[in-house]
């Protein structure tokens, strides 16, 4: 079995993802091609020997159908040799598509691969691709399949969360995403986006709430109204009887906004990095997926990391920091107290709250801000987990090297 290197990582800002901002304009295989250009120009070697490109997409439709993997290597201008295939694991997809790469080259199957994530929620609207659990009535009632944001608000009353334990969760990561931009610890790995001009038309993170208060929280209405959710409330509660009725307490200000954004990393084995001197960065060590009670999807981030500590025969304390998708406060709050986590370990440069949530990108973009923080902080070893759509959960386990 070969050693599995990340050789170089990337991302783009993430700007709002619903009809407004600066990425109207873009197409989504620009977008990419932000990303795919960044990593390439950091190991401007590497691209006549790359084998195929692994993409995750959560509404691989329209611009974004047709395996744009395929289209985007091309585009690229990379050779014809280099394959591509697009996955959809909902939002997990751009970690699903590390995870596939780096079994690839662990095999010995490949021996340099680029995988990430994309999603332009501008161009191709959040769950345009349709599909049975979102459109049929009976499948989703057989099922047991909630919107994320019913799924966070259920967690939140399982576990006894208030309204302002979220709104504090959720302003400490607002603060954190903001000290972070400031500073620019997240310029390294940035891939910034051109207009058809060839100008900056994204330079930095346009998802932050500048100049939000602590006060400002509790200002915020809930994201479903009982009125809006009454039948996914009598879902939930079928599920889960010990709970009287359901309290919905995620706002705006305590869910990530839904934004456009891509990601790609360079991965491949020991010897090509030597044959072509190229310098990694880190090196995966184990991988997992999972699968929970849909109505409860948001827990699944959670299970999928206490699977991967099993199948490593790590502790949780081993692990010096950790990368947690969020898409609501709940997910965060209930992972880090699951595990008795140390916020100074979690989450450093701030969550999805407050960055903003593309849903594709999401395992790539994480993957690029753990190796940030790893390096910021002279740390070894990092985890990063993801839940998504329909009860499926991702996480994967990275060594600095």
């Amino acid at each position: 079995m070969q050693n599995v290197f990340i050789y170089a990582a990337s991302r783009t800002p993430r700007a709002a993802g619903q009809n407004s901002g600066p990425l109207q304009e873009i197409k989504p295989i620009q977008l990419l091609d932000s990303s795919i250009q960044v990593v390439l120009k950091a190991q401007p070697t590497a691209a006549d020997y790359i084998g195929d490109l692994f993409l995750g997409c959560m509404t691989p439709v329209g611009e974004q159908g047709g395996n744009i993997a395929r289209a985007a290597a091309l585009y690229a201008g990379l050779p014809y040799q280099v394959a591509g295939t697009q996955i959809n694991r909902f939002c997990a997809s751009g970690l699903e598509a590390l995870q596939m790469a780096a079994a690839k080259i662990e095999l010995g199957w490949e021996q340099l691969v680029l995988a990430g994530g994309l999603e332009s929620m501008n161009r191709v609207p959040e769950l345009s691709d349709g599909g049975a659990m979102i459109y049929d009535p009976l499948v989703r009632a057989a099922v047991n399949f909630v919107p994320p944001s019913l799924s966070a608000d259920l967690l939140a009353n399982l576990q006894g969360f208030s309204r302002q334990e979220l709104d504090e969760y959720s302003f400490e990561m607002h603060q954190r995403a903001l000290k972070s931009q400031a500073a620019k610890w997240l310029r390294h790995n940035a891939a910034l986006v051109y207009d058809q001009n060839g100008l900056p038309i994204l330079e930095k993170n346009e998802c932050l709430r500048h100049g939000l208060k602590a006060e400002d929280m509790a200002q915020f209405a809930p994201i479903l109204s009982e009125k809006e959710a009454k039948d996914l409330d009598v879902m939930a509660l079928m599920r889960y009887p010990s709970l009287e009725y359901l309290e919905h307490l995620h706002t705006p200000a305590s869910a990530a906004q839904l934004a456009d954004g891509s990601a790609m990393a360079l991965i491949g084995n020991a010897q090509i990095g030597e044959q072509l001197g190229l310098k990694a960065r880190a090196k995966i060590l184990s991988a997992k997926v999972v699968a929970v009670d849909p109505t409860l999807s948001c827990t699944a981030g959670l299970e999928a990391v206490k699977q991967l500590l099993a199948q490593t025969g790590l502790n949780k304390n081993d692990i010096e920091l950790w990368e947690k998708v969020e898409l609501f406060a709940a997910v965060g709050l209930h992972f880090t107290q699951a595990l008795d986590i140390p916020l100074d370990q979690y989450n450093i440069f701030g969550s999805d709250i407050a960055w903003g949530y593309a849903a594709g990108a999401m395992g790539g973009i994480a993957l690029a801000n753990l190796l940030d923080g790893l390096e910021k902080e002279d740390k070894q070893l990092g985890c990063i987990a993801i839940s998504a759509r329909a009860g499926l959960g991702a996480a994967l386990l990275v060594e600095r090297v």
